[in-house]
């Protein structure tokens, strides 16, 4: 049977929250057939078991997929290409799905709409949420509805939670740039939609749990990157001319979150002028030197606020999470590589 929907999940397999995520899409209630795709950049024999043990009946089918490389648009596209619904759901491995309805609203939304691409909500913070998880949090939304246009249209989606029409995504040969490989990853296809004159729906009846778990170099990272990303849409993808309704509304009040915007901003700016995604990259990542400017920028801007003993402890954490992120990730798809030509 044709699924109603299919789920494609792309992962490292370092998220927490994957295996509970997949046991509640085992228990939404959708009237109708689900296919659900868990795409892993890097191999994880782990989760390939546990994916493998989920019990596939005639109502549901669950799957483990594997790209050998790292970048959430090509574990997207992998299952695009293998995927089978008529609406296919892209989420992420971080999310918390606590309403047993939302693959039916999500489904429910393009049958309203069938002229419509792609349809998707805002997330919402569960559990424990630090500082800079409520801080990536606000800015995420306040970026995601100032692309409401005055005519009730959105033409950006949170690529943790959007739907596409299949038909729709081969017809008009569209797919995830692998170019980019972490960091507004989903905004150059949202635009490819809008700019073909397809509308996008935004709803927050399908918001969904999210609990990205952030640190401050987490937050200064996802900040780098996107700001790379998007001088790469910027370069490559024509301009968007729209009236967007939010687009010069007031700024935030609050005094923490106006200050971790300024961060997100420094290190936004810092990825656009450093344009990493106009070279080709090594398995998908950005190279040793990226991470290792990234964390020098990072202590430049951040010493004057901290004490000497906590700026000491930070210079460790950056260049070690520089390393480790850096050259470790990328000597272990290496070596899966190597393991799996013998």
């Amino acid at each position: 049977m044709i699924p109603k929907v299919s789920v494609i999940v792309p992962t490292l397999g370092k998220s927490p929250h994957l295996r509970g995520l997949l046991e509640r899409l085992k228990r939404q209630r959708l009237d109708g057939n689900l296919e659900v795709l868990v795409v892993a950049n890097i191999p994880q024999q782990p989760l390939r078991e546990f994916v493998n043990s989920m019990d596939s009946n005639d109502h549901s089918h669950f799957e483990y997929l594997e790209t050998g490389r790292l970048g959430v648009n090509l574990a997207r596209n992998r299952g695009i290409d293998r995927a089978r619904g008529k609406i296919i759901i892209f989420l992420d491995d971080d999310m918390i799905l606590d309403d047993d309805l939302f693959l039916k609203k999500h489904f429910d939304i393009h049958e309203s709409n069938p002229t419509a691409a792609a349809a998707g909500g805002p997330y919402r913070l569960i559990g424990s949420s630090g500082f800079w998880d409520t801080a990536y949090h606000n800015i995420a939304d306040q970026w995601l509805r100032r692309h409401i246009t005055r005519s009730g249209q959105i033409t950006q989606l949170l690529g943790g939670n959007i739907s596409i029409k299949k038909d729709l995504l081969k017809r008009n040969n569209w797919s995830f740039e692998e170019t980019i490989g972490f960091g507004g990853a989903e905004t150059g296809l949202c635009l490819r939609i809008s700019l073909a004159g397809y509308p996008m729906i935004f709803s927050d009846e399908i918001s969904i749990g999210h609990s990205p778990n952030m640190s401050l170099f987490k937050f200064c990272r996802k900040a780098f990157l996107q700001g790379a990303g998007a001088r790469w849409h910027d370069k490559n993808i024509p301009k968007l001319k729209v009236d967007f309704v939010n687009l010069h509304r007031q700024q935030h009040s609050n005094t923490k979150f106006n200050f971790s915007k300024n961060i997100y901003r420094i290190f936004f700016d810092f990825g656009w002028s450093e344009d990493p995604y106009a070279r080709p990259l090594k398995g998908g990542a950005l190279p040793t030197i990226q991470f290792f400017a990234f964390s020098v920028h990072l202590i430049k801007q951040l010493h004057p606020l901290m004490s000497f003993r906590s700026w000491h402890r930070s210079v460790y954490v950056a260049l070690r999470s520089a390393w480790l992120n850096g050259n470790g990730v990328l000597r272990s798809v290496k070596r899966e590589e190597t393991e799996r030509q013998k």
